[in-house]
């Protein structure tokens, strides 16, 4: 709490300030390929220091190990359809449906009657 202040009332009151003002953010939604947060080139550079690094990894969840998916635009390009790069894009596991929904102007519940139909 000494970052706040030193007298020990006050310092509280800044500290509940603080905490309340980041409230309402969350990391989860900032969360990439369930273990990351941080930047494209962040991901880029942390994944290639693992892949040089020996050791066992087999406590690791393999959509944990993948790597680097395609960006969205390029199954854009890909696919002849919408929905078909809306579910290469989903079947890579580098993306939630909420992320491919932002991309394509879509509600994730929609996304996800996509991806439900196409594996019919």
């Amino acid at each position: 709490i000494l970052p706040f202040g030193r007298k020990r009332a006050a310092a509280r009151e800044k500290y509940r300030q603080f905490v309340h003002a980041g409230a309402g953010d969350s990391l989860w939604d900032k969360l990439k390929q369930q273990v990351y947060l941080g930047s494209d080139e962040f991901i880029a550079r942390h994944q290639l220091d693992l892949s040089v690094e020996s050791g066992d990894i087999s406590e690791v969840p393999a959509c944990q190990r993948r790597k680097q998916p395609r960006a969205l635009v390029d199954y854009q390009e890909m696919e002849e359809t919408r929905d078909g790069a809306i579910i290469a894009a989903f079947n890579s596991g580098g993306y939630t449906q909420k992320e491919i929904g932002e991309f394509f102007g879509l509600h994730y519940s929609r996304v996800s009657r996509i991806v439900a139909r196409g594996k019919t």
